[in-house]
């Protein structure tokens, strides 16, 4: 069953969200846990300058929600999130399989925040 384009965006928008960017100024998307980044790092440095990167993350909450979601008992580990690339493969297998069966339109490629650059 086919969602519609908006209902399409609202669904990714989480996804966009809460999406590790380390060369943002915003706290709540360029911190990664220190586990995270040691195994990381050597590809972030890879990056130019003039070019931005979205990964997928693990939890999705920030750092300004684990404090007020803790309060309510959802916590997401260590309150910080990071970068898992087993969830990240399935992100990419999800996101793949919902195009290749007509759930998602493929123009959700479109969107330079889940498109998937490959080089």
């Amino acid at each position: 069953m086919a969602i519609s384009e908006y209902e399409c965006h609202v669904r990714f928008d989480g996804l966009k969200k809460y999406a590790y960017r380390p060369k943002s100024n915003d706290s709540n998307t360029n911190a990664i846990d220190c586990r995270t980044y040691l195994y990381l790092r050597h590809f972030l440095q890879q990056v130019p300058e003039n070019e931005d990167i979205v990964l997928v993350p693990t939890w999705i909450q920030d750092a300004a929600e684990v404090i007020e979601w803790g309060k309510r008992g959802v916590d997401m580990p260590y309150n910080t999130n990071n970068v898992d690339v087993t969830v990240a493969a399935n992100s990419v297998f999800g996101i793949t399989t919902a195009i290749l069966n007509d759930v998602v339109p493929a123009t959700t490629l479109d969107d330079s925040d889940i498109r998937v650059t490959i080089s």
